[in-house]
């Protein structure tokens, strides 16, 4: 037999190099799939209008899964010449699913910020998580004087929270307190004197509304009135959930929009609203009232879970306006033990905004 090196130099076969190699290429195939199916998935959800209630949580996700798939699109492009182009393109997607979540967060925006005027109305909206352990209200309570908010709205408020401080007592003598059922588990203070006002007659479909029966008419000036009201629904944890969620919010939105047509007063609505910008809901409700959200100015800031950075938290705590009430400076605040952060929105009520 003849003792000529094989034309392969190193004397292994072809199949045995190739299954030398294949892992990697297996790993690389991988990698591929998963940018590419991730890019399009999450875009599909972000443009689907009617989408299930699967791609409703990535579209509420976009932001945070963006960011992922960025970092991913990242390695891919500078580890592999193989991988470069689906790197660069998962890099693209990432740029577009966070061009898409920053029209649908500025969708909400109340027209211009006003220029040169100082807000006159500051709220705050926080969900104390019923009263747990771990939440320091005293904590909540402290910071909640320094912010001297004219109207807050507390959901998953502990009974102890009234007769906790007596400056509690002092600055907000106007309040709407849960009822002796705790059916609607929600505390509103006011600055201002209020009436207590009814939207609409009591009906199946609206027998269970906070909004309905429990909202404030606030005297917020000398003839000029608002009216305060909020909202909690439910965690999307299910589907179940997640489409009473939808069913909520499309009531209360009837029930709001009609009251303020009848009316004409300016509207504010706080809470904890279980849903991002991109979420369903939130789009659902936006869509029924015209109302704007705090969104457009709270920025990448979010409120849930508080023990995660404000920039990689979801905004799912919101106030809402009407039109006449511009929407000029929103905060997250500190983690007080609660799974949400309060939220701080300052507004300017009572100036055209093209002025």
């Amino acid at each position: 037999m003849s003792d000529a090196p094989s034309p392969h130099g190193d004397g292994v076969a072809p199949a045995q190099a190739s299954s030398v190699t294949s892992p990697k290429r297996v790993i690389r195939l991988l990698v591929l799939v998963l940018i590419r199916s991730s890019a399009l998935v999450v875009i599909v959800a972000l443009l689907w209008p009617g989408r299930p209630y699967e791609l409703d949580m990535i579209a509420q996700l976009s932001p945070q899964l963006s960011i992922l798939l960025g970092v991913l699109s990242l390695i891919a492009a500078l580890a592999h010449r193989r991988t470069r182009r689906c790197g660069i393109e998962g890099l693209a997607a990432c740029a577009l699913v966070l061009t898409i979540s920053f029209i649908q967060y500025s969708s909400a925006r109340a027209g211009a910020d006003p220029i040169g005027r100082d807000p006159n109305l500051r709220v705050v909206t926080f969900n104390g998580q019923g009263g747990s352990a771990g939440v320091d209200y005293e904590g909540f309570t402290s910071w909640l004087l320094e912010q001297n908010a004219d109207l807050v709205c507390v959901v998953e408020a502990p009974a102890r929270f009234l007769v906790s401080d007596d400056w509690i007592q002092d600055t907000y003598p106007y309040r709407i307190r849960p009822d002796s059922t705790w059916r609607w588990p929600i505390v509103l203070l006011s600055k201002h004197p209020f009436e207590r006002v009814k939207l609409a007659p009591t009906d199946e479909i609206v027998r269970h509304s906070f909004v309905r029966i429990r909202s404030m008419l606030v005297e917020f000036e000398a003839d000029r009135q608002l009216l305060f009201t909020a909202m909690h629904q439910p965690s999307p944890r299910s589907r179940e959930s997640w489409e009473r969620g939808k069913r909520e919010a499309l009531r209360d939105a009837r029930l709001l929009s009609d009251y303020r047509a009848e009316t004409g007063v300016p509207i504010i609505l706080a809470g904890d609203f279980n849903a991002t910008p991109q979420g369903a809901s939130f789009r659902l409700f936006a869509r029924e009232t015209g109302f704007r959200g705090a969104s457009s100015v709270l920025g990448a800031q979010g409120s849930w879970p508080a023990s995660a950075p404000r920039r990689f938290s979801l905004p799912i705590d919101h106030v809402w306006v009407t039109e006449e009430i511009q929407l000029v400076a929103a905060e997250s605040g500190p983690d007080f033990g609660s799974d949400h952060r309060p939220v701080r929105v300052d507004l300017l009520l009572g100036v055209n905004p093209d002025q």
